[in-house]
């Protein structure tokens, strides 16, 4: 999360608590939209920097999850 914290503070000029919080609201706002368990995923992601194990989506989601998985591939999870 502290390379997004950086970004953020660097793109916006804002504080290091700031930034945090902007990030806290995102990571709430995206796991109370998204369907579990993508929303917690997505939350997890913005709030630690790694990447989740999208593997367990493909039972969920078929050819989505399959997909998701690529995009995990392309982001580094191995």
């Amino acid at each position: 999360m502290q390379d997004l914290v950086k970004l953020l503070m660097e793109k916006t000029h804002i504080s290091e608590e700031t930034a945090k919080m902007a990030i806290q609201v995102v990571a709430g706002f995206t796991k109370e939209k998204l369907p579990e368990p993508v929303g917690g995923m997505v939350q997890a992601f913005l709030q630690t920097g790694e990447m989740p194990d999208l593997s367990i989506l493909s039972g969920n989601l078929g050819g989505a999850g399959n997909l998701l998985g690529g995009l995990g591939s392309m982001l580094g999870k191995k």
